[in-house]
């Protein structure tokens, strides 16, 4: 019983026959011709292998999708921690910034309040000189009125 497969096999060999005499004729060496095998399979396991073959090119063409879109998506979250990098930067430099500025302020405010200080000392010290000058004052006046 000849199927297709066996049918197909033999055409191929015979067809192939000619390049391997012509070869065969044109080297000084001899080279053993290889030998083909054939393999019988009834329909049945021709149409499930055909089948599984088909199956995994499907699989293989759904994988190179994935593949592409796991790249991109890649490339995106690449960008995206590049991104978010340069902001991280940006806000450590922002926050050195404001720690210095923050220093500073506390330094001037530091002054300030001493300044602040001082200053009412010298209020509560001309306060009291002129208390003490307007008793005097007074206490002259009452002195001079009562002569």
């Amino acid at each position: 019983m000849w199927n297709p497969i066996k049918t197909f096999s033999v055409g191929f060999c015979l067809v192939l026959l000619p390049f391997f005499v012509s070869f065969s004729f044109a080297s000084s060496t001899t080279a053993e011709v290889p030998q083909t095998q054939t393999v019988q399979m009834s329909l049945e396991q021709y149409n499930r292998l055909k089948t599984k073959v088909a199956q995994l090119e499907l699989n293989l063409t759904t994988l190179e999708q994935n593949s592409e879109t796991d790249k991109q998506e890649l490339t995106t979250l690449k960008k995206q921690l590049e991104d978010c990098k340069t902001a991280m930067s940006k806000a450590e430099q922002s926050s050195k910034t404001a720690s210095d500025s923050l220093e500073k302020l506390e330094t001037n405010l530091q002054i300030l309040t001493e300044q602040t200080e001082s200053l009412k000392h010298k209020l509560e010290i001309k306060n009291r000189q002129n208390k003490i000058a307007w008793i005097v004052a007074g206490t002259a006046i009452l002195c001079a009125a009562s002569k």
